[in-house]
């Protein structure tokens, strides 16, 4: 829970990153377990992804999930080109 100051307590990270790791072991997905435990716990999915990180229990991307977001990637950095050429 967020503490007065308007910060989180280390107990509370942990519990988010438990929660994220559990879900990673689920779906093997970092994007949709993050996402997941962002929600549970009322967190932004990056902060999820920067306290696993923080916590050096980030798990490991499947190369199938690295593809789709590299994919995704060049699809946005596209668009942006696009738009930024109007």
């Amino acid at each position: 829970m967020p503490s007065p100051a308007g910060g989180y307590s280390p107990e509370f990270k942990e519990d988010v990153v438990d929660r994220f790791v559990g879900y990673f072991s689920a779906s093997s997905t970092l994007s949709s377990a993050a996402a997941s435990a962002a929600r549970d716990f009322g967190v932004a999915t990056s902060t999820v992804l920067s306290w696993a990180e923080d916590q050096q229990r980030m798990p490991r991307p499947t190369w199938g999930e690295i593809r789709r977001l590299r994919a995704a990637n060049a699809h946005l950095s596209a668009r942006l080109r696009e738009l930024e050429d109007r």
